[in-house]
């Protein structure tokens, strides 16, 4: 035996022997009698070989079925048609569990817990409400929360920072895995909330993201905020017993868990960019890629009784935070459902599981809670009927109720889709604003495109400066004397056209020209000066003819300006 547990692996060999005991325990809970002692016997082999395994959550399971066999050995209990299918159903949901070992996930933990819970039930052992949790955790209980807190806020904290210096590392998340393993072991865990929804939404993300082949980008802010939320927690439990369902550091967590799990609101499905028809509307279908092996019929009973049970928890949840880290835990539940498979009632569990994905993505699980929970027992109630009910007939049930939940969805997504985005503030404009100044048209106007028409103003702006043709003896003279602006006016940041006064402008011949103003006419080539500007032409004409590529309309463009020069020299006696 020592061989075989070596080669096949612990899980491996407990998964063989467990599913030996169960099939033990069914045949004797399947009797119209049953053997008490028997019962006993082989519930407490299942429960030890569990222990032997380390597989704690699976042996408090398992310890539910010696309660029951307890009681009704003792009279306690007796062995009737409502214990009888109680029972039945429990080992046939521990059958599922027990076939999810190599693939197990905090969902299968809360399937066992809940397992071991209607056992207690039957028994008799869990009648009494429980109690608050300032009345039950002991100072020794919140003593370990506050030490495992501290310890995994650091944890937390110190993979985000490995993670963030090297994505590819997984050290830091297989030491936050393991400090979360002695606060699970805290007994009355349960009774601290939100402290057990913070460590499973912790492990999904921790469990999603090393499921990629790179961390999400979004995961170091997400571990942080997880650090800040167990910090908090810790700190509010060890004061006082409880912790704040609604503090801001737990909405942050969630928030950020949303985006590291996929569920990204501002990703709209496919569905919703068609119109609302018969189609059609894919003319091409994809290849699909390898999906997980799809749940058949008892495994779609164990998912419409985890429906139920996820209903009846988010219900039960104090506030939106906590109950939106509980639907969050849907996710992998609707993944599976949304594999597809064979048959008319896969793909109607497939169509649900794609809708509850979305429901979740778009946050209407969380804002219309109500509506949700009771589809989800809808859901669950259809599912668990498979293997006693038509599948054609469960099939249209669940049909109508992913028809509901994505109606509802759809609504929700298109009043987002057609909410207007805030439209950008104007610039506001200023108090007293002057008209825009238009550049001089006189000294634009007429100017040909390119080099030319370049130069040419370059000419006049020269010629208008008073700087004329460059000479070592106007270096020498020293800077010339420009004009003194008038004290009320404001010097001009460029050459621009002023604009019109509110006041008629005396007429021009009256104006007198005074000694700091230019006559215009002094500004025009005349006489010698049009002449020597006419022979300063010569080496453009030359350099524009002997180009390999002669431009004619610029050639003619100088000789006409030559022939207006000559006209200019020659006007002036």
């Amino acid at each position: 035996m020592t061989l075989m547990s070596e080669s096949m692996g612990l899980t491996d060999f407990f998964a063989m022997e467990a599913g030996d005991y169960l099939e033990r325990l069914d045949g004797l809970v399947s009797k119209g009698s049953l053997d008490a002692d028997e019962f006993l016997r082989v519930s407490r082999a299942l429960r030890g070989s569990a222990l032997m395994a380390n597989q704690q959550v699976v042996a408090a399971a398992a310890a539910g079925f010696e309660l029951v066999a307890k009681a009704i050995r003792e009279g306690r209990q007796a062995w009737d048609a409502r214990t009888q299918q109680a029972v039945v159903r429990a080992v046939d949901d521990f059958k599922v569990l027990v076939r999810r070992l190599r693939e197990w996930t905090a969902e299968d933990d809360e399937r066992a817990r809940t397992i071991g819970a209607s056992l207690e039930e039957v028994a008799g052992e869990a009648a009494a409400p429980t109690p608050p949790p300032a009345a039950t955790g002991g100072a020794r209980a919140r003593a370990l929360i506050a030490q495992q807190g501290a310890t995994l806020a650091s944890a937390l904290d110190g993979a985000a920072t490995a993670i963030q210096a090297d994505p590819r590392a997984p050290g830091g998340l297989n030491a936050v895995l393991q400090v979360m393993q002695p606060i699970r072991g805290i007994a009355s865990l349960m009774d601290f909330p939100p402290l057990p929804d913070i460590l499973d939404a912790l492990e999904r993300s921790i469990g999603e993201a090393r499921r990629q082949p790179r961390p999400p980008a979004e995961l170091p802010d997400a571990l942080r905020a997880g650090a800040r939320a167990v910090a908090r927690v810790a700190r509010e439990i060890t004061a006082s017993g409880t912790a704040d369902p609604e503090s801001p550091e737990l909405a942050e967590l969630v928030s950020r868990l949303a985006t590291v799990m996929g569920l990204d609101s501002s990703i709209l499905p496919i569905e919703s960019l068609f119109f609302d028809d018969a189609g059609p509307h894919a003319l091409e279908p994809g290849v699909a890629p390898v999906a997980p092996m799809p749940p058949g019929g008892p495994q779609f009973v164990a998912q419409g009784e985890y429906l139920q049970q996820a209903a009846d928890a988010i219900e039960r949840g104090r506030s939106a935070p906590e109950r939106e880290l509980r639907a969050q835990g849907l996710l992998g539940t609707f993944r599976t459902l949304a594999a597809g498979g064979d048959g008319p009632l896969a793909e109607a569990a497939a169509a649900l599981g794609r809708a509850g994905r979305d429901a979740l993505a778009y946050g209407w699980a969380s804002m219309r809670t109500a509506e949700f929970v009771a589809l989800l027992r809808r859901a669950g109630d259809t599912l668990s009927g498979a293997g006693r009910l038509a599948e054609p007939r469960l099939a249209t049930e669940l049909g109508a109720v992913t028809a509901t939940l994505r109606q509802a969805v759809s609504g929700a997504v298109a009043a987002r889709r057609l909410t207007p985005a805030p439209a950008p503030p104007e610039a506001a404009a200023p108090a007293e604003a002057a008209p825009a100044a238009e550049p001089v048209a006189a000294e634009t106007d007429g100017d040909p495109p390119g080099l030319v028409g370049s130069y040419r103003r370059y000419e006049r702006l020269l010629t208008a400066l008073g700087m004329g043709t460059p000479s070592v003896e106007a270096l020498l003279a020293g800077p010339p004397v420009l004009p003194v602006a008038k004290p009320a006016a404001a010097p001009p940041a460029a050459v621009r056209r002023a604009p019109a006064p509110a006041a008629a402008p005396a007429p021009a011949a009256e104006a007198v020209p005074t000694a700091a103003e230019v006559p215009i006419g002094t500004l025009l080539y005349d006489g010698p000066a049009a002449l020597t500007r006419a022979l300063s032409l010569r080496e453009d004409v030359r350099r524009v003819l002997e180009s390999p590529t002669p431009d004619t309309e610029a050639a003619r463009e100088l000789v006409e300006e030559i022939l207006d020069l000559v006209q200019l020299g020659q006007a002036r006696p």
